[in-house]
């Protein structure tokens, strides 16, 4: 799996904030979108247009140059070739492939991590206050987003062990260094990881957006869009569906660390 980044902005130097997470539903992919069109292109009612419809042999098959299958022979190439002949810049971004269940690892608290990108930076300690991209999904119900920080770059910021986040966000992060991006499921099975089934503990009551209607967390990371936060408050509310409907999936970058005064230096 690899993610490549695209600026925010133009004129941005290879210091600057990276953007790693897409505005895709977790198993778009790149390579899916790709063989479907290769797909379409070389198949028609189910059959192959090098001529097995037909009842060629390869041989025989290679030699049939209709104008169709010329046609669509050239534009299979065409595809290929150009796919093969792209060169990726520094702005480009490849959607990553899919997570194979073996590629993550459960921690004991029960979140499952894989680690897309280590680190080189600092490590958090409780009381350090960190800095965070962010894109969720509601993985165990229709793969909806909740929200994705990087879009409108905004980052996410709490302060590690103060409860300011769910747990789940604070077992990833804290194993985590500046630089670093994993993916993390969270099971629908371990409520007490993820944000809290009932209402009263959910939301503080308090309006961050009276017009939208949208009610503020009282653990982060708190959806920015209404569309999000419906998403998420759905699969938290909703009885009839199962535990492991409930199952969220996180991208998290962490972008920096900045110390607790009393936390000492890197």
């Amino acid at each position: 799996m690899r993610l490549l980044f695209h600026s925010s902005r133009a004129g941005l130097t290879s210091r600057s904030i990276e953007r790693p997470f897409t505005n895709v539903r977790p198993r778009k992919t790149h390579a899916c979108v790709v063989q479907r069109t290769i797909n379409s292109i070389t198949d028609q009612d189910g059959e192959n247009y090098l001529g097995r419809a037909n009842g060629l042999s390869g041989a025989e098959a290679e030699q049939n140059d209709s104008p169709l299958e010329l046609g669509r022979r050239g534009a299979l190439v065409a595809l290929v070739s150009a796919l093969g002949s792209v060169s990726i810049s520094s702005s480009t971004l490849l959607l990553p492939e899919p997570a194979l269940a073996d590629d993550f690892v459960t921690l004991p608290s029960g979140i499952k991590v894989l680690t897309i990108r280590e680190g080189e930076g600092a490590q958090p300690r409780p009381g350090d206050t960190v800095v965070v991209h962010w894109a969720g999904f509601t993985k165990g119900y229709q793969g909806k987003r909740i929200d994705n920080t990087s879009i409108r770059d905004e980052p996410y910021e709490f302060k590690l062990g103060a409860g300011q986040a769910i747990k789940a966000f604070e077992l990833a992060v804290e194993n985590m260094r500046a630089g670093g991006i994993v993916r993390v499921e969270v099971p629908g099975e371990l409520p007490e990881l993820s944000y809290p089934l009932a209402r009263g503990e959910r939301f503080t009551g308090e309006l961050i957006s009276p017009d939208l209607k949208i009610y503020k967390y009282r653990y982060g990371p708190q959806p920015a869009e209404l569309g999000g936060q419906r998403a998420l408050d759905f699969v938290l509310d909703n009885r009839t569906l199962k535990d492991f409907n409930r199952t969220l999936l996180f991208d998290i970058k962490l972008l920096a660390v900045r110390r607790n005064s009393s936390s000492g230096s890197s």
